[in-house]
């Protein structure tokens, strides 16, 4: 399972402690939406991410794909990427402030609390993994894509 959070580097940002919604939701296990991984140039602000996400065949080597795309915040930040086995435990939440999947809690693999959750891996349907944009669509399906994760 693959996270892509945006680390802020600036105190300007509104807690996401504050008029926070969390809550169980039932979805089902395929993500709405997804990152199409078509070429993109970006501009000289883009962030660039490569990383391997694996096929649908099982005995077939991991594909090599690159997300380019733009920051969400005017203060400077940084891309971390964090891996979790599953099942696995994330403590995000909409901020009701900014409306993006942020952090609430640290977790063990380097995610703090104000961490915005940019894009996860989800499964389809037809058993491919894609990369969601947790910042587009909504909040709904920004679940759904992380649990589309789920064994």
């Amino acid at each position: 399972l693959f996270f892509i959070s945006c680390l802020m580097l600036a105190n300007a940002f509104t807690s996401s402690t504050n008029g926070a919604t969390r809550g169980k939701m039932n979805v089902s296990r395929r993500p709405v939406s997804f990152l199409s991984m078509a070429a993109k140039k970006g501009t000289s602000k883009s962030f660039r991410v490569s990383l391997k996400l694996p096929s649908k065949d099982k005995d077939s080597p991991l594909q090599d794909e690159v997300l380019i795309f733009e920051p969400v915040l005017k203060e400077k930040s940084k891309i971390i990427e964090v891996r979790y086995e599953l099942p696995y435990s994330l403590d995000v939440e909409k901020n009701e402030v900014t409306g993006l999947p942020t952090c609430y809690m640290s977790g063990w693999n380097g995610e703090v609390p104000d961490d915005i959750l940019r894009f996860c891996s989800a499964w389809t349907e037809d058993g491919e993994c894609v990369m969601h944009d947790c910042c587009e669509g909504s909040w709904e399906e920004c679940v759904e894509a992380l649990m589309s994760n789920a064994p």
